[in-house]
């Protein structure tokens, strides 16, 4: 892209120094295309919500990268994927962090929890706008779509063959996995969250997390829901 963004400047370089129409017609051309293909690359940010317009000014929208101590429930999810070789602090650029501010404060929300996903296969920002509320928000619930139940076999079945793989080169391996798949709004994977009879190595984990990482769960009609894992090589 930034080699395109580049020679389409010097084009315009070239074309602007002419005085016919013509030249005229190509410059406004090329600032028109150079507009459009900057407009689609720039941003990036999504944003779904399911409540209701209950507008405030997005500075009194507190930027969190823990949970709030108060009870709260969740108002706005906004997620942008990152490039691979993208760095990811766990503040995120004023670029990213302003338009999910501004959404979360669209639906009322007294906070914006910055969360993020780092692995090989998929790289995320969420930020999460939280309001405040006699109570706190529930467990997760179970994804009720088929689809998100459908793509978590092909899951489980890709991680077993995995962990098969693995036995052959470390025949003494034996190994359990039981985990609940976080899915975000959007259908995507949010995280992964191991019980503690769940295997700590690193290799058996990734037997799970690659082929999680890159599958698509469809979206819930909620803004997380979790999805069982359980695998166990003896």
């Amino acid at each position: 892209m930034r080699c395109f963004t580049d020679w389409l400047k010097g084009l315009i370089g070239r074309i602007v120094h002419g005085d016919s129409d013509m030249s005229r017609f190509l410059t406004g051309l090329c600032v028109t295309v150079a507009l459009t293909v900057l407009g689609a690359c720039g941003g990036g940010v999504k944003t779904l919500s399911y409540d209701s317009l209950d507008q405030r000014p997005a500075f009194l929208v507190e930027v969190k990268l823990a949970p709030p101590a108060q009870p709260t429930v969740s108002v706005s999810q906004s997620v942008v994927a990152m490039d691979p070789g993208a760095p990811l602090p766990a503040m995120p650029a004023n670029s990213i962090l302003a338009p999910m501010r501004e959404e979360a404060a669209k639906r009322g929300a007294n906070f914006l929890l910055i969360e993020r996903l780092d692995t090989r296969w998929r790289r995320v920002y969420y930020g999460t706008g939280l309001k405040l509320s006699q109570s706190q928000e529930g467990a997760l619930k179970a994804c009720p779509h088929t689809g998100a139940v459908e793509s978590r076999d092909r899951v489980v079945a890709q991680a077993g063959r995995c962990l098969q793989d693995l036995s052959r080169t470390r025949p003494a391996l034996r190994a359990r996995i039981d985990a609940s798949l976080v899915i975000d709004a959007f259908g995507g994977l949010k995280g992964i969250v191991h019980r503690a009879d769940s295997s700590r190595d690193g290799q058996v984990r990734s037997c799970l997390l690659k082929p999680a990482a890159k599958a698509s769960y469809g979206r819930s009609g909620d803004y997380t829901c979790e999805l069982s894992v359980q695998l166990e090589l003896k």
